[in-house]
């Protein structure tokens, strides 16, 4: 499994059209092959903070995430909508268990 998460600081005058790009990202890319999980979270802590989450089957399925149209028109939008460059790393995960 792997699994990315990080976080991207958003200008408080974009919050909004950032959620709109989150939610259709997350709509585009739940119909991927290999993806578990994929979703943003708006931190309590800064709500000019969104969190990221995503847990896929495979490096490969997340490399071809990565190549997809969506994913690159994605980051354009999102771009000029972030207040620095976006904190997200890739974890590859060995096993997993129920805390």
């Amino acid at each position: 499994m792997v699994v990315v998460g990080g976080t991207v600081l958003i200008k408080a005058e974009c919050v909004s059209d950032a959620h709109k790009l989150c939610l259709w990202m997350t709509e585009e890319t739940l119909k991927e092959v290999g993806c578990i999980t994929y979703g943003f979270h708006q931190s309590l802590n800064d709500p000019n903070t969104i969190q990221v989450f995503e847990e896929w089957d495979s490096i490969e399925d997340l490399t071809n995430h990565l190549a997809t149209s969506h994913f690159a028109e994605f980051i354009e939008k999102l771009t000029p909508l972030a207040a620095g460059e976006p904190n997200v790393k890739i974890y590859e995960i060995e096993s997993v268990r129920p805390l």
